[in-house]
């Protein structure tokens, strides 16, 4: 469906959407779709039907590799509660080569997974959100990692904002339509919904917000 009928009523199912978009929308918490077992189905461009087993005789969505259905800019807005956002930043950082690659190695050495990122060129400001529930862990691996810059003031200690949410926007489509962008934090903006931070692919399959936990329910709704 395009979002959780559980928080929007007006929540309505697509019928085609590319294996891409499922895949997108799986991540962000459409518990319908599990991604290991979609891979067989892409590798031999398999279309897979997701069917109602109340309700056998409606269509259903299929997922496929030319699921467009262009009548659709957007084909799914999906959530996920429960993040916390890391930022990390200071002016000994800027222009300087493998902070990142520093910054993730450790992450990854903690066993942390990373679910979004929102850098600034310079490198002088990174933020990412993990699962609340290990926020102070991934804390704890950066202050280590970089232990010397921060005693040095050329880092500030890690940040930490707990309390909050994902919302995403999904659609192969919305390259092709200036503006949708635009379009989504407009509305969240009108509906005073605070914005932390932002990410976006280059294909504009996907366009993410972290939102206090708070607002999921309303940005939902309004997206």
């Amino acid at each position: 469906m395009t979002a959780d009928p559980r928080k929007v009523k007006k929540a309505f199912t697509v019928k085609e959407m590319t294996y891409q978009e499922a895949m997108e929308l799986s991540h962000f918490g459409a518990k319908v779709i599990f991604p290991a077992t979609m891979q067989p189905a892409m590798v031999n461009n398999i279309p897979i039907w997701i069917k109602n087993t109340f309700n056998p005789s409606f269509p259903g969505t299929i997922i496929s590799a030319d699921g467009n259905g262009k009548d659709l800019i957007i084909k799914g807005i999906s959530s996920m509660s429960g993040m916390s956002l890391l930022s990390v930043q200071g002016s000994g950082l800027q222009g300087v080569v493998g902070v990142s690659m520093r910054l993730f190695a450790a992450l990854a050495r903690a066993q942390v997974n990373v679910i979004l990122i929102s850098q600034a060129s310079s490198e002088h400001s990174i933020c990412f959100a993990v699962d609340q529930l290990v926020a102070s862990t991934a804390r704890d691996a950066i202050e280590k990692e970089f232990m010397y810059e921060i005693r040095s003031n050329e880092m500030d200690g890690v940040q930490v904002e707990n309390g909050l949410a994902i919302v995403a926007i999904v659609g192969e489509n919305m390259r092709h339509n200036p503006g949708t962008s635009g379009r989504m934090f407009h509305s969240l903006g009108n509906s005073g919904v605070n914005i932390f931070a932002i990410a976006q692919g280059s294909s504009e399959l996907n366009i993410s917000a972290v939102i206090r936990e708070s607002d999921v329910g309303k940005a939902l709704n309004v997206l």
